[in-house]
């Protein structure tokens, strides 16, 4: 690492106007930048409420230490059991959205593996297929026929393949089909990994749990940061997945 090296790029991204720097939010300007979809992250009531039922009576200002470690705090597991009643379907509660998708992905897939994943999908995504070292394909935005374009190429050379996409895709608001793409496992047989970080919220409990498609996805990611208006994320997954996810994700 050369440091004159970083500050001539530093010096380039000031030049080019695309130097970022962290500022404090100004309360007088409306913010349609926000993920807070349905705004309950600003609602006083809503938060006077979680104050006065989960008060730092009850719990700590921090883990201080991993689950596997420490323990876990009895309502998380309260909140896994209440996800596994709402999708029918076991819950593991990840600390972020990135975490989830990343971990899932270099979990569970290696260099024997294929991912197939849209292109537009998040970083998040591409940082566990890089990590997998698996052989990464990428198919045209919201194209189902070109990713089964890519199934029938590739279907026979690969045993183990994922297909990841996202529900509702934030840049655009624009939304994958992911019906057809269930559809196409009963015929190529590939894992379904799915990220409802923007539809959760927004589309109830997630436009999986909507059109009744939970039982064809193998790994349903929903991170809470967005509409959910909190921390950490919910996979669900079968349970032989969940315990893998326990013993082997980082």
């Amino acid at each position: 690492m050369q440091k004159e090296k970083i500050i001539q790029e530093l010096e380039e991204l000031k030049n080019d106007n695309r130097f970022r720097t962290i500022k404090t939010n100004d309360k007088s300007l409306y913010n349609f930048s926000s993920n807070d979809y349905l705004g309950l992250a600003h609602d006083k009531d809503l938060l006077q409420k979680f104050y006065q039922n989960y008060s730092f009576d009850n719990y700590k200002l921090s883990s201080s230490s991993s689950r596997l470690i420490d323990g876990s705090y009895l309502t998380v597991m309260r909140l896994e059991k209440k996800v596994e009643e709402i999708y029918g379907k076991p819950c593991l509660v990840f600390n972020s959205g990135f975490d989830a998708n990343s971990s899932v992905i270099e979990t569970f897939f290696d260099k024997k593996s294929l991912i197939i994943t849209d292109r537009l999908n998040h970083a998040s995504i591409y940082e566990g297929c890089i990590n997998s070292r698996a052989k990464i394909l990428r198919y045209k935005h919201l194209d189902v026929s070109a990713l089964e374009k890519l199934l029938k190429k590739y279907s026979e050379d690969y045993d183990d393949i994922l297909v990841v996409t996202e529900t509702v895709y934030s840049m655009d608001g624009d939304c994958s089909d992911i019906k057809k793409i269930c559809d196409l496992k009963d015929e190529y047989k590939f894992n379904l990994m799915v990220d409802e970080a923007h539809s959760y919220g927004v589309y109830g409990y997630g436009i999986a749990y909507n059109e009744k498609l939970i039982d064809k996805i193998d790994f349903l990611v929903i991170p809470l940061g967005k509409a959910g208006a909190s921390v950490g994320a919910y996979v669900i997954c079968d349970e032989v997945y969940k315990n893998y996810l326990i013993n082997k994700s980082k």
